[in-house]
């Protein structure tokens, strides 16, 4: 190793103990609260059950669009709203015929 080499390392080593004298910033405190998931496809609602409490939005699509096909290329926009998560299937323009 050269001069500079340990230079670098030993100013890394001072720079990471003056961060660690200047104090240790507080976690941030995350509350975890229950929410409800809602799917919105175009006017329809539809509250979260067992069935689908589970899936992830992706997977719940796939379980949907077997009713709704029109959600199959489908954008997914997610909203809370208090304890609501709302889930909006927003279908993307396409050709006719």
């Amino acid at each position: 190793m050269s001069d500079f080499d340990e230079q670098d390392n030993q100013a890394e080593i001072e720079t990471t103990e003056v961060d660690q004298a200047e104090g240790a910033v507080a976690e941030p405190v995350i509350e975890v609260v229950a929410t409800s998931r809602v799917f919105k496809v175009g006017g329809t609602t539809i509250h979260e059950d067992a069935s689908t409490a589970e899936l992830s939005n992706e997977a719940a699509r796939d379980v949907l669009k077997i009713m709704y096909p029109e959600i199959a290329n489908s954008t997914i926009r997610e909203t809370v709203n208090g304890s609501v998560r709302t889930v909006e299937f927003l279908p993307q323009p396409g050709r006719k015929g």
